[in-house]
């Protein structure tokens, strides 16, 4: 009385009838995320021609040609036998020495080395950047006619050596311009970007402005007194003819770079 009645067993008495039970299944633990690939280290590249440089680039970034495209002379009906041949490719020479860059080729850093006088006019063999004059006089001189400076730097490296940097849009670009004068060359860094890639590349690009090394700031003390010690990781010589520094950049340069001082291509 007062309570459910159970069911009734054979022999009429009521029988209790235990309530279903379930059982809890706990949830397979989750897969670990994948971990993200960690960036690439940087690298720094070092060269001794025409004399010593160096700059730490971004480790994503490849070695990219220096080569102009091959011009093709047009057939010449009236060549003698012994005329050089009118159809044979030749590749051109250009100022560049170095150039890295993004697999899609929107974001780029280069090496350039122009004689001195080329820029100004000078019997004398200039020895620093500051020759130039002050930074606001030299500037006609490195910036295209039409950029947007946004910032002029000065640096002096270790040796006394001056250094010259200009940031500034031209066209659809952002460029980090940086110079430095060594026995009468002015070695140009130039980093290039598509100005909507410009928050992405900053930081390497300002990276590769502040390592670049020019004449003694670029010799490793260490290494001139130990010759034979190997290079760090991370370190690339390209004039010792081993490991990627052998590796020839595939392709020609295509001269899609904003400035004309890095880029000589003719159209």
């Amino acid at each position: 009385p007062g309570g459910a009645p159970g069911r009734a067993g054979a022999d009429g008495d009521d029988l209790d009838v235990a309530a279903p039970t379930t059982t809890a299944v706990e949830p397979a633990p989750a897969a670990p995320a994948p971990a993200a690939s960690a960036p690439a280290p940087p690298v720094r590249y070092k060269g001794s021609s025409p004399g010593n440089w160096s700059v730490v680039v971004p480790g994503e970034y490849r070695r990219m040609s220096t080569e102009k495209p091959r011009r093709i002379y047009e057939q010449r009906t009236d060549c003698e036998p012994n005329c050089r041949d009118l159809q044979a490719k030749r590749t051109e020479e250009t100022p560049l020495v170095a150039r890295f860059g993004s697999v899609d080729e929107r974001e780029d850093v280069s090496v350039s080395v122009r004689g001195a006088n080329t820029l100004k006019l000078t019997f004398l063999s200039m020895k620093d950047v500051t020759e130039f004059g002050a930074i606001d006089e030299a500037t006609p001189l490195f910036v295209p006619p039409g950029a947007n400076i946004i910032a002029t730097t000065e640096r002096t490296g270790e040796s006394g050596k001056g250094y010259y940097q200009w940031d500034f849009e031209y066209g659809a670009a952002r460029v980090l311009l940086t110079a430095a004068v060594e026995q009468g060359n002015c070695y140009l860094l130039g980093a290039t970007a598509a100005s909507e890639r410009w928050d992405a590349s900053e930081a390497g690009f300002r990276r590769a402005s502040a390592s670049f090394r020019v004449g003694a700031d670029a010799v490793d003390r260490a290494a001139s007194a130990n010759k034979e010690r190997e290079a760090p990781a991370g370190e690339v010589r390209l004039d010792d003819g081993s490991g990627d520094a052998k590796r020839k950049p595939p392709g020609t340069l295509d001269c899609k770079g904003p400035l004309p001082i890095l880029c000589s291509v003719e159209d």
